[in-house]
Protein backbone atom coordinates (compact mmCIF):
# COMPACT_ATOMS: atom_id res chain seq x y z
CA UNK A 1 0.00 0.00 0.00
CA UNK A 2 1.53 3.63 -1.01
CA UNK A 3 1.43 6.04 1.17
CA UNK A 4 -0.89 7.99 -0.07
CA UNK A 5 -3.66 4.88 0.14
CA UNK A 6 -2.50 4.63 3.41
CA UNK A 7 -3.83 8.60 4.10
CA UNK A 8 -6.95 7.54 2.52
CA UNK A 9 -7.59 4.69 4.90
CA UNK A 10 -7.28 6.96 7.79
CA UNK A 11 -9.12 10.00 6.23
CA UNK A 12 -12.29 7.16 5.16
CA UNK A 13 -11.72 5.90 9.53
CA UNK A 14 -11.91 9.76 10.30
CA UNK A 15 -15.03 10.16 8.68
CA UNK A 16 -16.97 7.27 9.59
CA UNK A 17 -18.67 7.23 12.69
CA UNK A 18 -18.13 4.88 15.34
CA UNK A 19 -20.70 1.76 16.25
CA UNK A 20 -22.11 0.71 19.13
CA UNK A 21 -20.46 -3.08 19.37
CA UNK A 22 -17.58 -4.30 17.58
CA UNK A 23 -17.57 -5.28 13.74
CA UNK A 24 -15.24 -5.67 10.48
CA UNK A 25 -15.76 -3.77 7.21
CA UNK A 26 -13.42 -3.11 4.10
CA UNK A 27 -10.11 -4.12 6.35
CA UNK A 28 -11.03 -1.64 9.26
CA UNK A 29 -11.65 -3.31 12.39
CA UNK A 30 -14.52 -0.75 14.66
CA UNK A 31 -16.09 -1.02 18.10
CA UNK A 32 -17.37 1.58 20.13
CA UNK A 33 -14.95 5.27 19.99
CA UNK A 34 -12.42 3.41 17.53
CA UNK A 35 -11.45 2.70 14.13
CA UNK A 36 -8.36 -0.14 13.97
CA UNK A 37 -6.69 -1.00 10.31
CA UNK A 38 -3.48 -2.44 9.23
CA UNK A 39 -2.24 -0.56 6.59
CA UNK A 40 0.97 -2.70 5.33
CA UNK A 41 3.02 -5.79 6.33
CA UNK A 42 6.40 -7.16 6.13
CA UNK A 43 4.67 -10.82 4.40
CA UNK A 44 7.42 -13.19 5.05
CA UNK A 45 7.45 -16.83 3.86
CA UNK A 46 7.65 -19.95 6.19
CA UNK A 47 11.08 -20.63 4.33
CA UNK A 48 12.79 -17.34 3.84
CA UNK A 49 16.15 -16.56 5.05
CA UNK A 50 16.93 -14.02 7.76
CA UNK A 51 18.42 -11.41 4.98
CA UNK A 52 15.06 -11.64 3.17
CA UNK A 53 12.67 -10.87 6.43
CA UNK A 54 14.87 -8.40 6.90
CA UNK A 55 14.28 -6.59 4.07
CA UNK A 56 10.92 -6.53 3.94
CA UNK A 57 11.00 -5.04 7.93
CA UNK A 58 12.96 -2.64 6.47
CA UNK A 59 10.28 -1.44 4.29
CA UNK A 60 7.65 -1.67 7.06
CA UNK A 61 10.08 0.84 8.94
CA UNK A 62 10.54 3.04 5.65
CA UNK A 63 6.40 2.96 5.29
CA UNK A 64 6.07 4.17 9.23
CA UNK A 65 8.88 7.17 8.23
CA UNK A 66 6.97 8.09 5.00
CA UNK A 67 3.86 8.09 6.65
CA UNK A 68 4.66 9.92 9.78
CA UNK A 69 6.16 12.48 7.85
CA UNK A 70 3.36 12.68 5.55
CA UNK A 71 0.89 13.06 8.90
CA UNK A 72 2.99 15.57 10.51
CA UNK A 73 2.69 17.47 7.16
CA UNK A 74 -0.72 17.59 7.29
CA UNK A 75 -0.88 18.31 11.61
CA UNK A 76 2.31 18.95 12.87
CA UNK A 77 4.91 17.22 15.52
CA UNK A 78 3.24 14.34 16.43
CA UNK A 79 3.56 13.40 19.97
CA UNK A 80 5.24 9.88 20.48
CA UNK A 81 4.17 7.75 23.43
CA UNK A 82 6.03 4.68 24.93
CA UNK A 83 3.24 1.97 26.03
CA UNK A 84 5.73 -0.02 28.05
CA UNK A 85 4.03 1.33 31.60
CA UNK A 86 0.33 1.14 30.03
CA UNK A 87 1.00 -2.51 29.41
CA UNK A 88 2.00 -3.08 33.07
CA UNK A 89 -1.18 -1.93 34.14
CA UNK A 90 -3.16 -3.66 31.72
CA UNK A 91 -1.46 -6.61 33.11
CA UNK A 92 -2.10 -5.92 36.76
CA UNK A 93 -5.62 -4.25 36.59
CA UNK A 94 -7.15 -5.60 33.35
CA UNK A 95 -8.22 -2.45 32.70
CA UNK A 96 -7.28 -0.74 29.56
CA UNK A 97 -10.26 0.17 26.68
CA UNK A 98 -9.95 -0.25 23.90
CA UNK A 99 -8.40 0.58 21.06
CA UNK A 100 -5.48 0.88 23.48
CA UNK A 101 -5.66 -2.63 24.90
CA UNK A 102 -4.38 -3.84 21.72
CA UNK A 103 -2.28 -1.61 20.65
CA UNK A 104 -0.40 -2.37 23.94
CA UNK A 105 -0.09 -5.57 22.92
CA UNK A 106 1.48 -5.09 19.24
CA UNK A 107 3.96 -2.50 20.22
CA UNK A 108 5.71 -0.65 22.44
CA UNK A 109 5.43 3.00 21.43
CA UNK A 110 3.08 5.06 18.78
CA UNK A 111 2.95 8.56 17.08
CA UNK A 112 -0.48 10.44 18.09
CA UNK A 113 -1.88 13.67 16.79
CA UNK A 114 -5.29 15.04 18.16
CA UNK A 115 -7.62 16.46 14.95
CA UNK A 116 -10.80 17.26 15.51
CA UNK A 117 -11.60 15.39 18.52
CA UNK A 118 -10.21 12.32 17.79
CA UNK A 119 -6.71 11.07 17.82
CA UNK A 120 -4.97 9.80 15.38
CA UNK A 121 -2.46 6.51 16.14
CA UNK A 122 0.15 5.10 13.95
CA UNK A 123 2.80 2.60 14.93
CA UNK A 124 4.70 -0.42 13.61
CA UNK A 125 3.83 -3.45 15.56
CA UNK A 126 3.77 -6.86 15.53
CA UNK A 127 1.86 -10.07 17.24
CA UNK A 128 5.53 -11.48 18.39
CA UNK A 129 9.18 -12.25 17.70
CA UNK A 130 8.45 -14.34 15.49
CA UNK A 131 5.95 -12.78 13.35
CA UNK A 132 6.33 -9.70 11.19
CA UNK A 133 6.03 -6.11 11.49
CA UNK A 134 2.62 -4.52 10.36
CA UNK A 135 1.51 -0.47 9.81
CA UNK A 136 -1.03 -0.16 11.95
CA UNK A 137 -3.39 2.96 12.10
CA UNK A 138 -6.53 3.79 14.40
CA UNK A 139 -8.61 7.05 15.09
CA UNK A 140 -10.17 7.00 18.31
CA UNK A 141 -12.26 9.43 20.44
CA UNK A 142 -11.03 7.45 23.58
CA UNK A 143 -8.09 8.86 25.63
CA UNK A 144 -5.17 7.50 26.07
CA UNK A 145 -4.96 6.15 30.01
Amino acid sequence: MTTAHQLETIDRMRRLAFPAGAGREDGIRSGPGYHLAELGEARWEADEDAALRAGRDEQVAAEYGALVAALSTRWGDPQQVGLGARLDRMVLTGDMPEPWSELCGLTDHVHLWWVEERWIVVCAARWGEDQPWLLVAAVTEVDLP
